[in-house]
Parts: C-alpha cells; structure tokens; sequence
C-alpha cells in the first residue's frame, strides 16, 4: 500500500475507497449464499473479505498517523477506537435484530450499506501530505522493514514481541467468536442477543 498508489485519490484516500467498496460489494453478496449450498464458492469469498477488512484498518492507521500531529495522536486514537466499537454495533447488534424480521439476504444488504458514510468520508477528505519517500521497490517496501526490526530487536526482543501480537487478544477474540452460538444454543432469539448481550459486551 505504500509503494502502489491508485489512480484515483492519492495513496490514502484511494487505497480506502477501494478497501471501503470492496467490502460493501462483498457484505451485500454474503446474503445471496447458502452455506450448505455453495460447493466451495464461500471461502474465496472470506479471502477477499478478509484481505479487505485488515487492509482499510492499515490504510486507516496510516491516514490518521499522517493527519494529526504526536501531540493530537492520543486522543486522535481514543476516538478512532470508541467510534470502532460503536460501529460494531452495526453487525453485532442490528443485524441480529434484523435477522428476526427479515431474510438474510436483505439483513447483509443493509448491513453493507452502513458502509456509505466511510465511502462518503473518504471522498470529503483530504489526501494528507506525505511524509519522507515513499518506498520505490516491493523489497524496500515489505522485506526491509522486517530486515530492520529484526536487526534491531534482535532475535529474542522480534520474537517476544510477534508472540505478543500474536496471543494479545487470541483469547478475547475466539470467546466473542464462539459467544454468539452459544447463547443461540442456550435458547435465545437473536433480538435478545442483539439487544441484551451485543450492548452489554461494548459497554
């Protein structure tokens, strides 16, 4: 994402609306598919879902790092991180309350189009200035910097600290997975889960 840009918007701003309508093409087609019924077509379908998701939260933090300064970077990522989990609201609250009343099908279309307002966002907003040079190569691009942190925390300090990464939130992560089913094993509608369990987790 550094070092291509996209012929529309700049190297910010195009690499999200592409990211942002990538995953509201791909939200929306979630619902035309049977799980049990598709012969293999899901999982190429979660491969671009999940290149797009991490690739807009990348291209997001390097749009915020690049726009505010080290001193507004604090609360800069205060509130990118409250307005995160109020969105999750959208897929994790809604559209379980949805689903009680409408097909699946329309429930991801309505769930794609809480996209919009990023995609509207992005066109609002100005591509930030940016800041050193831009890598010229791939291999400066993505095989240097992990040359450099290697060398730099050397062997044992890039270990401890991938494996960090790794297992920081592994737990949290598989619990809010596994969360879901098993209250619908437990019995209950998915609006109470919508309601009840989705509010009470952000909070």
């Amino acid at each position: 994402m550094d070092r291509f840009v996209p012929p529309l918007l700049g190297r910010r701003r195009g690499w999200m609306l592409l990211m942002q309508l990538g995953l509201l093409a791909t939200i929306a087609l979630f619902g035309l598919f049977r799980p049990t019924r598709i012969c293999g077509r899901l999982p190429r379908w979660r491969c671009w879902w999940r290149f797009c998701r991490p690739a807009e939260d990348i291209v997001l933090d390097a749009f915020r790092r690049e726009i505010l300064t080290d001193r507004e970077l604090g609360l800069g990522n205060t509130l990118h991180i409250n307005a995160y989990r109020l969105a999750g609201l959208v897929p994790g609250s809604l559209s379980l309350i949805l689903a009680d009343h409408l097909p699946w099908g329309s429930v991801f279309v309505v769930t794609a189009l809480f996209m919009l307002p990023g995609v509207l966002m992005t066109l609002w907003a100005q591509e930030p200035t940016v800041r050193g040079t831009p890598p010229k190569t791939l291999r400066e691009a993505v095989v240097e910097p992990f040359h450099e942190f290697w060398h730099r925390q050397g062997a044992r300090g890039a270990l401890v600290i991938l494996a960090f990464i790794f297992l920081y939130k592994l737990g949290d992560s598989m619990a809010t997975a596994l969360a879901t089913p098993f209250y619908m094993d437990m019995g209950f509608a998915k609006s109470q889960i919508g309601i009840v369990a989705k509010h009470a987790g952000l909070w």
